[in-house]
């Protein structure tokens, strides 16, 4: 494993930074969703609270161990997301300059929590338990960003360059929080032109081509588009408070 105490760190940060990023491409849209809809100003008290992520990131071998859970504070405007990394590790296998790997316990504390930015650190015997924390807001519903309730579900719509809107879904679920994005995968872009027309478009932007896939559905289509599932669940938290 030899997890570098600097990649610990990073990876602390891209995770806080990313959470609520969907991990492939989108369909867009041509306008905010659902269309015919009011714009709402703040997420309702039913989907506030405390989330924790349902997938514990967990890696072990014989050189130490490593962990990271996830949490989302939903407020009414805005979403926090709280990062929360362990590693446990030998001093000989930290992924340091040797010249700090020789100091003395005391010395190499203080080193890994101000060089290293950690939270918290301390050893027993000769291992090194670290500990760090980063919160992030990751969501402010404020303009450009438009937010829109319907069928249960709270629909945040993002502009995109070079036109278009990425659509992310909040569905609160009993004691769970379901995160979803319509996805341009070509199995479901073939759903979607039973439903509605799909547009591809290709621009040029610093000299590479890009192409994208956009759609422009009635309230009807937009509704029957969450009644046959094409919305795909990336993330489910579980309500914890």
């Amino acid at each position: 494993m030899k997890t570098s105490l600097i990649a610990f760190v990073l990876l602390t940060i891209f995770s806080s930074c990313g959470e609520l990023e969907s991990s492939q491409t989108q369909t867009l849209f041509d306008q905010p969703q659902p269309a015919d809809v009011k714009n709402t100003t703040e997420l309702g008290k039913k989907i506030q609270g405390t989330y924790m992520n349902q997938k514990i990131h967990i890696s072990q071998d014989s050189s130490g161990f490593y962990s990271d859970t996830t949490f989302l504070q939903v407020y009414s405007n805005s979403i926090l997301s709280v990062s929360r990394f362990f590693l446990k590790q030998h001093r000989r296998d930290l992924d340091l300059p040797d010249s700090v790997k020789k100091l003395n316990n005391t010395a190499l504390l203080s080193y890994v929590t101000k060089e290293e930015g950690l939270t918290k650190a301390y050893f027993v015997a000769d291992t090194l338990f670290c500990f760090t924390q980063i919160s992030d807001t990751i969501l402010k519903l404020s303009a450009p960003t438009i937010l829109r309730y319907y069928k249960g579900s709270y629909f945040i719509n993002t502009p995109v360059e070079p036109s278009g809107w990425e659509v992310m879904r909040l569905t609160p679920k009993k004691n769970y929080l379901l995160v979803s994005y319509l996805y341009a995968e070509d199995s479901i872009t073939t759903d979607i032109e039973q439903i509605t027309p799909v547009k591809v478009t290709t621009y040029e932007q610093d000299s590479s081509s890009y192409t994208f896939t956009s759609i422009n559905p009635s309230r009807k289509e937009f509704k029957k588009l969450i009644k046959e599932d094409l919305f795909t669940t990336e993330k489910v938290y579980r309500k914890i408070r």
